[in-house]
Protein backbone atom coordinates (compact mmCIF):
# COMPACT_ATOMS: atom_id res chain seq x y z
CA UNK A 1 0.00 0.00 0.00
CA UNK A 2 0.72 3.67 0.03
CA UNK A 3 0.86 4.55 3.83
CA UNK A 4 2.38 7.27 4.83
CA UNK A 5 2.14 9.32 1.84
CA UNK A 6 -0.14 12.08 2.37
CA UNK A 7 -3.44 12.47 2.92
CA UNK A 8 -6.04 10.47 1.12
CA UNK A 9 -8.87 11.81 -0.49
CA UNK A 10 -12.29 10.78 0.02
CA UNK A 11 -14.00 11.19 -3.39
CA UNK A 12 -17.62 12.13 -3.50
CA UNK A 13 -20.38 11.70 -6.17
CA UNK A 14 -21.87 14.75 -7.76
CA UNK A 15 -24.43 14.59 -4.91
CA UNK A 16 -22.50 13.88 -1.79
CA UNK A 17 -20.89 16.97 -0.72
CA UNK A 18 -23.52 18.52 1.31
CA UNK A 19 -23.15 16.68 4.16
CA UNK A 20 -19.68 17.62 5.12
CA UNK A 21 -18.85 20.19 8.18
CA UNK A 22 -15.94 21.79 7.88
CA UNK A 23 -16.65 25.34 7.63
CA UNK A 24 -16.79 28.33 9.84
CA UNK A 25 -19.10 31.16 10.27
CA UNK A 26 -16.64 33.31 8.24
CA UNK A 27 -16.80 30.71 5.31
CA UNK A 28 -13.64 30.41 5.38
CA UNK A 29 -13.17 26.44 6.45
CA UNK A 30 -10.69 24.28 8.65
CA UNK A 31 -10.08 21.42 6.67
CA UNK A 32 -10.27 20.16 2.86
CA UNK A 33 -14.16 19.89 2.43
CA UNK A 34 -13.27 16.12 0.25
CA UNK A 35 -10.69 14.24 2.84
CA UNK A 36 -11.93 16.12 5.86
CA UNK A 37 -8.23 16.49 7.00
CA UNK A 38 -5.87 19.17 7.54
CA UNK A 39 -5.28 20.93 3.94
CA UNK A 40 -2.38 20.07 1.49
CA UNK A 41 -1.69 22.69 -0.98
CA UNK A 42 -4.91 24.00 -0.73
CA UNK A 43 -6.81 25.90 -3.37
CA UNK A 44 -9.97 27.92 -3.88
CA UNK A 45 -12.88 27.59 -7.03
CA UNK A 46 -14.12 30.29 -8.91
CA UNK A 47 -17.19 29.89 -6.93
CA UNK A 48 -15.41 30.33 -3.31
CA UNK A 49 -15.33 26.27 -1.89
CA UNK A 50 -11.97 25.24 -0.92
CA UNK A 51 -10.06 22.07 -1.01
CA UNK A 52 -6.68 20.47 -0.93
CA UNK A 53 -5.26 20.67 -4.29
CA UNK A 54 -4.99 16.80 -4.90
CA UNK A 55 -8.56 15.96 -3.71
CA UNK A 56 -9.75 18.62 -5.61
CA UNK A 57 -7.65 16.95 -8.87
CA UNK A 58 -9.17 13.87 -8.27
CA UNK A 59 -12.31 14.59 -7.79
CA UNK A 60 -12.30 16.83 -11.82
CA UNK A 61 -10.71 13.25 -13.15
CA UNK A 62 -13.09 11.21 -12.00
CA UNK A 63 -16.46 13.30 -11.57
CA UNK A 64 -15.41 16.22 -14.19
CA UNK A 65 -15.10 20.19 -13.20
CA UNK A 66 -18.17 20.78 -11.36
CA UNK A 67 -17.74 22.11 -7.59
CA UNK A 68 -18.14 19.00 -4.94
CA UNK A 69 -20.21 21.81 -3.00
CA UNK A 70 -22.04 24.18 -5.05
CA UNK A 71 -22.37 22.17 -8.62
CA UNK A 72 -21.08 25.21 -10.33
CA UNK A 73 -18.51 24.73 -13.66
CA UNK A 74 -15.46 25.71 -12.31
CA UNK A 75 -13.89 24.81 -15.93
CA UNK A 76 -10.83 23.08 -13.80
CA UNK A 77 -9.65 26.95 -12.45
CA UNK A 78 -8.00 26.48 -8.77
CA UNK A 79 -6.94 29.50 -7.53
CA UNK A 80 -4.49 30.37 -4.63
CA UNK A 81 -6.68 30.79 -1.56
CA UNK A 82 -5.69 33.83 -0.28
CA UNK A 83 -8.25 34.53 2.62
CA UNK A 84 -7.35 30.78 3.66
CA UNK A 85 -4.27 31.66 4.24
CA UNK A 86 -4.46 34.75 5.54
CA UNK A 87 -6.10 33.35 8.50
CA UNK A 88 -4.04 31.04 9.19
CA UNK A 89 -0.99 33.18 9.17
CA UNK A 90 -2.96 35.02 11.95
CA UNK A 91 -3.86 32.03 14.19
CA UNK A 92 -0.87 29.86 13.62
CA UNK A 93 1.62 32.43 12.21
CA UNK A 94 3.74 32.83 9.08
CA UNK A 95 5.67 29.41 9.83
CA UNK A 96 2.32 27.35 11.38
CA UNK A 97 1.25 24.25 9.63
CA UNK A 98 -1.98 23.22 8.09
CA UNK A 99 -1.84 20.78 10.87
CA UNK A 100 -1.93 23.22 13.11
CA UNK A 101 -4.47 25.13 11.91
CA UNK A 102 -7.11 22.75 12.03
CA UNK A 103 -5.90 21.76 15.58
CA UNK A 104 -6.74 25.78 16.40
CA UNK A 105 -9.58 26.56 14.13
CA UNK A 106 -11.37 23.45 15.96
CA UNK A 107 -10.53 24.39 19.18
CA UNK A 108 -11.92 28.18 18.88
CA UNK A 109 -15.07 26.67 17.13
Amino acid sequence: GAEGTGARCRIVARDGGDNVEVGTEDGVPFACHLSRKAFVDPVVTTCGHYFSEKCMLSQIREFGSGCPICKKDTHGVLNYPQKLVAKKRRLVGRDGTWEEYLERSQRKG
